[in-house]
């Protein structure tokens, strides 16, 4: 599993395309993460992350001079496919995705 992390200063945005499965970890700093074509957005902080479950390209803005980790997704061995996880890693979760219990 390959993890890149990217400093952006304030303001600064960085687009990642076909998303499925990485994991944005904010190491340090505030970031913004917006998905393509879903209502929510989503607020990390310092020691947050969040876990990508749709294919549409995500964008994340920092809010202050920020670190992100982004952490390529497990894949499975017998297909190759991204494994799935819950959309948020941290216990202060205000937004979870309709049914995702039933996916596990």
């Amino acid at each position: 599993m390959t993890t890149e992390f990217i400093s952006l200063p304030k303001s600064a945005l960085h687009a990642i395309n076909r998303p499925l499965g990485w994991r944005i970890e904010c190491a340090e700093g505030t970031a913004w993460v917006t998905h393509d074509h879903h209502p929510h957005d989503i607020l990390l902080t310092s020691g947050q992350c969040h876990t990508c479950i749709q294919p549409g390209r995500v964008l994340v803005q920092a809010l202050d001079s920020t670190v992100i980790g982004l952490h390529e997704p497990v894949r499975t061995a017998r297909t190759g496919a991204p494994q799935r996880w819950p959309i948020f890693t941290s216990p202060n979760s205000w937004l979870m995705p309709r049914g995702w219990l039933r996916q596990y």
